[in-house]
């Protein structure tokens, strides 16, 4: 007796469901702070230095949600920086937004990251370098200018 496509192709979707992109995304970057944090010179051996020739306009909606959240809450811890971007974005977002989010603005060079102990656990404590500042005071002009023009032609409303 031989096995259909279909049959076979049911049975594996049976057996190894999928899951949503987002959460894969989440998992593989806690997979990755965790690896940093216990081997940091690991890391640092491989890593590329950042480019420096990034634009606000090459950041997405969520990064420069998040590169503005962590603006706003200088030194603050991963947590904190979550529930700032949740009040701008004045909705719940999907933890796996900040990981995706921070990775990327981590490896862009925009963001820092330091590992310290609060409450008895490692938690991670962002800032802006110097490069992000420059980005996220690019990206507030051509937002106020994006705004104006949907206020004053009306295309977008």
């Amino acid at each position: 007796m031989r096995a259909s496509k279909k049959n076979m192709k049911s049975l594996i979707n049976l057996l190894f469901p999928s899951s949503p992109r987002e959460e894969v995304e989440a998992a593989g970057a806690r997979v990755l702070d965790r690896l940093r944090g216990q081997f940091p010179e690991a890391f640092q051996a491989f890593q590329f230095p950042p480019d420096l020739t990034a634009k606000a306009e090459s950041l997405s909606p969520g990064e420069q949600l998040f590169l503005r959240a962590i603006y706003l809450t200088p030194g603050g811890y991963g947590l904190d920086v979550f529930s700032k971007a949740e009040e701008l974005a004045q909705k719940r977002l999907k933890r796996g937004t900040y990981y995706v989010a921070t990775d990327h603005l981590l490896d862009r060079g925009l963001i820092s990251k330091e590992l310290t102990t609060h409450n008895g656990r490692v938690q991670a404590r962002f800032a802006l370098t110097e490069f992000g500042q420059r980005v996220l005071a690019e990206a507030v002009p051509a937002e106020r200018a994006e705004q104006e023009a949907i206020e004053n032609f009306g295309y977008f409303a």
